[in-house]
C-alpha cells in the first residue's frame, strides 16, 4: 500500500515545512539527522544547507533542510541516499543508508574562514565603504586566467571557503591591492591588506 505524506524538518528550535511529498511503500517514514563541522572533531556549525537525494529511486523529490540551532531532520522512507552540505562556498556530500529507527549522518566540509580588512596606507585607517572584495583561484588553467570564485561589497567581510591557497583582490576607486590567502580546515584567519 502506498502512503503520500506531506515531509516535515525538524529542528532544534521547531518545525518547519518543505514543499514536497513522500511516498513511502512499505512501513513508516525514518528519521536522518544532519549536521556539518568544518573539519573532523570539530564543533557542529549553524546555518548549513543540506539537500538530500534518493540513490534508489528516481521518483523520490529532493529534499532541503537548514540547520538553525541544532542538526536538521527530514522525514524519508528507509533506503540509500546522497547528502550534500553547502556552507558559504564550501560544499561536501556523502552518502548515507538510513536503517528502521532512523539514521544520522555527520559531514566534514574541511572548510575554514578567512576575514579581510583594507587599510589606507601603513599604519593608517581601515576602509569601512566603498570596497569591492574578489576570491579568486590560485591556480591558472591551462589558458593561464584565474577563476572568480566569490565577491563582496561589504569592507570588512567574511569568506567560508574549502581548505586551500587563494587570491584576495580589494578594489577600492581606481586602486586594487591583491593578496594570497591561506584557508586552513577548521581554523579563522585575519587578513589586513594594506593600499601602496
Amino acid at each position: 500500500m502506498s502512503l503520500s505524506r506531506k515531509l516535515f524538518g525538524v529542528l532544534a528550535a521547531g518545525l518547519f515545512f518543505l514543499p514536497a511529498s513522500v511516498s513511502a511503500a512499505d512501513g513508516p517514514l525514518e528519521t536522518l539527522s544532519l549536521s556539518a563541522v568544518s573539519a573532523a572533531g570539530a564543533q557542529p556549525i549553524r546555518d548549513v544547507h543540506f539537500s538530500v537525494t534518493s540513490l534508489d529511486s528516481r521518483d523520490f523529490p529532493e529534499v532541503k533542510a537548514l540547520s538553525e540551532n541544532g542538526p536538521a531532520q527530514v522525514q524519508v522512507p528507509a533506503g540509500r541516499y546522497k547528502v550534500t552540505a553547502t556552507y558559504g562556498h564550501a560544499k561536501a556530500e556523502e552518502q548515507v543508508t538510513v536503517a528502521n529507527g532512523g539514521s544520522n549522518v555527520q559531514i566534514a566540509l574541511n572548510a575554514g574562514t578567512i576575514f579581510m580588512k583594507l587599510l589606507h596606507n601603513v599604519g593608517g585607517k581601515t576602509y569601512r565603504q566603498g570596497v569591492t572584495w574578489e576570491i579568486l583561484t590560485y591556480g591558472k588553467d591551462a589558458e593561464g586566467n584565474r577563476h572568480l570564485l566569490a565577491t563582496s561589497d561589504l569592507a570588512q567581510p567574511t569568506f567560508i571557503l574549502p581548505e586551500g591557497f587563494y587570491l584576495a583582490r580589494a578594489t577600492t576607486g581606481t586602486r586594487n591591492v591583491r593578496h594570497t590567502v591561506e584557508v586552513t580546515s577548521g581554523v579563522h584567519y585575519k587578513y589586513t591588506l594594506i593600499l601602496q
